[in-house]
């Protein structure tokens, strides 16, 4: 025994006895500082970037649920899963930011940038404790901060998880870490905390504990009850959220993976290894990075001969650790950190959408090799045979031109998340036949409105990957746009028999039916997307249109009700209930929901048309006029509006403001007969005989019915009585 606690002490000696300068505070500062600059002008290209369509849209321009900092919505982040994930932590940020600066995506990519930088300074601090040397410390901060793999956990908005969850995590640790040495209970249920907000942010968190039982290894503690103890909260913590986990992967969401990839559990092994391996690999070499990484593909039944090899291979990388692990701690240390926070996303258990490595599964892991390099490089430089040698000069310099290169490489990666189509281009140089790059791309030109081309790459995914739902859909969608109702049609039937579960397919191909007129088909596709998801808000939102269509008033009213009863924040269905309101002739409620629509979406000037519409019903023209006048101000080629306010102007006499505006309704839209209808009284009442005859032989031609009495007083009035 006597022996064991000499090469304890000896080991830890090791550690912090090296020949170093001191560690003044002014050294520390000055590393702080050189660290923020290196990684602030290494991510400056993401200022420039925009949202892509990689997640980003469900995550946050099109999640309803962070448009509003309610109670409500609060309650579901924290109570239910999003997209399969429990991280209540990371959509209330995206609130935050919506709620104050609305979609503008340099604010979140300031604070993924923010939160990174952040990180780095933990780290520092991390190493600095274990080691306590400086440079140690500032070379692990400045690898982690500024490598070219960690660029999609900082430029992908969608990737806030690994930006909150990381302070979170190295700032239990370093609390956790506080308690021992200086014994105060604080830092010790601040640890707690802090290591709880990290598991609200996401689950691989749940590493910590073992983190903290390797940190005991590195200070040389004994394995003794007490600390063992001590850290039972952090193991329960971490087995509640494992299985809030692992419930959360069974959770249906929006779209399955494109590729499932399934393996026995002796491939599964080999699988691991090659994991674990890929990130060394392009950790040391960081190029051909992709934000989508297919596996090596199967020869016949088999797995590729790289997925085999790699086991051998990590067994001769982790043996020599194995046996230098009593005089080696650092690098044991860093080794089994890389390895332990690895675990959750290296395909042990099949976690994951596509069960594929990613550049954004490295972010903390990394820290563990960024140590072991740094350890070295101090080790080497500080040996009393290097000290102030030509050698020691040389290992510097390599090590700024590694730096400089790293960061140059980084910048040139946060450039490909400039938007859509430049990482979905990236991925198509990498992997030509990545059929999600199709999907992606077709996906931004969609947006654009260049569904041509939307159209050829979705039919290219189709190629690739027969019968996959969400691209039949994307597909489908492109052809309503293009008004070839066949083919949309054809594309949403094929989804929903590939997979009969698919409840967007339902959604999108009751809303063909509904510009087709075929409503009772609409109602029964709206219905069958309730049965599978009963919270769909915009299902019964879509269902109460289709009943207005119907002039079934009451039972809309119902469907609305109840989509905010389900998103009280969603102002079209307070849009469309104000509309069904003002039919049954409940005023009063109708000026209610279309005020709150408004209040949501202050620019949408559809509900300031409807909401002229009830001061009309109500005999308020002032108020109609203000409120049809706002929504052509919004939108100045708005018909409807323009219509409607000419109908209250020839109410109030003013024939010649009415004229001005149904000229201008039928310029926007010159297939509607209603305003050559309209205009026709309005040239009768203004004595313009001949233009009001022009109206109404259009109207004839189009076989428009034509108002008798309009008819009879213009005949009249101009003379010429036998004209029909």
């Amino acid at each position: 025994m006597s022996k064991r606690k000499n090469n304890v002490k000896e080991e830890r000696a090791s550690q912090t006895d090296d020949p170093q300068p001191p560690a003044k505070s002014a050294i520390i500062f000055i590393s702080l500082a050189l660290l923020i600059i290196l990684t602030l002008i290494t991510f400056l290209p993401i200022f420039s970037c925009d949202f892509t369509n990689f997640d980003d849209n469900r995550m946050v321009t099109q999640n309803s649920l962070i448009t509003s900092l309610s109670w409500r919505n609060l309650g579901v982040m924290f109570t239910r899963y999003f997209e399969a994930l429990y991280h209540p932590l990371v959509l209330l940020s995206y609130a935050i930011e919506y709620h104050f600066f609305g979609l503008n995506p340099v604010v979140y990519h300031v604070t993924n940038l923010a939160l990174h930088i952040i990180s780095c300074a933990l780290v520092f601090w991390l190493i600095f404790l274990i080691g306590g040397k400086v440079g140690a410390a500032l070379i692990t901060a400045v690898l982690f901060g500024i490598h070219p793999l960690h660029v999609e956990s900082v430029a992908w908005i969608t990737e806030r998880k690994d930006m909150l969850y990381s302070p979170f995590y190295l700032g239990s640790l370093i609390s956790y870490e506080l308690y021992m040495m200086r014994g105060t209970r604080r830092y010790y249920i601040l640890a707690l905390f802090l290591f709880i907000f990290s598991l609200l942010s996401k689950p691989m968190a749940v590493t910590l504990p073992v983190i903290l039982v390797l940190l005991d290894y590195i200070w040389g503690r004994k394995v003794q009850k007490e600390g063992f103890i001590k850290k039972l909260p952090f193991f329960a913590l971490a087995f509640v959220f494992v299985i809030i986990a692992i419930r959360g992967h069974y959770q249906p969401v929006q779209e399955k993976a494109i590729q499932e990839y399934r393996f026995t559990l002796f491939q599964r092994v080999f699988v691991v290894s090659y994991n674990i391996l890929f990130y060394l690999w392009k950790m040391f070499l960081p190029v051909r990075l992709s934000c989508y990484y297919p596996y090596p593909a199967n020869v016949g039944n088999s797995l590729a001969p790289v997925l085999y090899v790699s086991a051998f291979v990590l067994v001769a990388l982790v043996y020599p650790f194995f046996l230098s692990r009593r005089r080696m701690r650092a690098i044991t240390f860093g080794g089994l950190f890389y390895l332990t926070t690895l675990l959750p996303v290296a395909q042990v258990l099949p976690v994951g959408a596509y069960g594929i490595p990613a550049d954004r599964y490295s972010y903390v892991p990394l820290i563990g090799i960024f140590y072991i390099i740094g350890e070295l490089f101090h080790r080497t430089c500080h040996h009393r045979n290097l000290r102030r040698s030509v050698t020691q000069v040389l290992l510097v310099l390599i090590m700024g031109l590694l730096i400089v290169i790293l960061s140059y490489l980084a910048q040139k990666r946060c450039r490909v998340w400039k938007d859509s189509l430049s990482l979905w281009n990236n991925v198509l140089e990498q992997y030509p036949n990545a059929a999600i790059s199709f999907y992606g791309r077709g996906s931004y030109y969609a947006e654009k409105g260049e569904t041509e081309r939307a159209i050829l790459d979705y039919s290219k995914f189709l190629e690739l990957k027969p019968d996959y739902p969400p691209v039949l859909n994307a597909r489908g969608m492109c052809y309503v746009k293009r008004g070839e109702w066949a083919r949309a049609l054809a594309d949403f039937n094929e989804a929903v028999r590939v997979r009969p579960l698919y409840a967007v397919g339902y959604y999108n191909r009751g809303g063909l039916y509904m510009n087709l007129g075929e409503t009772e088909k609409a109602i029964k596709d709206f219905l069958r997307v309730i049965e599978i998801q009963p919270d769909s808000y915009d299902a019964y939102n879509n269902l109460g249109v289709a009943y207005q269509q119907k002039k079934e008033w009451e039972k809309s009213i119902t469907c609305f009700t109840r989509s905010l009863e389900i998103n009280p924040g969603y102002a079209n269905a307070y849009a469309n209930r104000g509309i069904s309101r003002r039919q049954k002739g409940e005023l009063d409620g109708a000026l209610d929901d279309l005020k709150k629509a408004i209040g949501m979406k202050p620019s949408v000037a559809e509900f300031y048309n409807n909401l002229g519409n009830v001061y009309f019903k109500k005999g308020d023209y002032d108020n109609t006029l203000k409120y049809y006048s706002t929504a052509i101000e919004l939108n100045p080629h708005y018909s409807d509006a323009l219509y409607n306010r000419a109908t209250v102007f020839v109410n109030m006499g003013e024939n010649r403001k009415a004229l001005l505006d149904l000229n201008g309704a039928i310029l926007a839209k010159p297939g509607d007969a209603a305003y050559y209808s309209a205009r026709a009284e309005v040239y009768f009442r203004l004595g313009e005989y001949e233009k009001a005859w022009e109206d109404v032989r259009r109207l004839q031609k189009s076989e428009y019915p034509v108002d008798p009495v309009l008819l009879e007083k213009l005949r009249k009035a101009s003379g010429r009585l036998h004209d029909k």
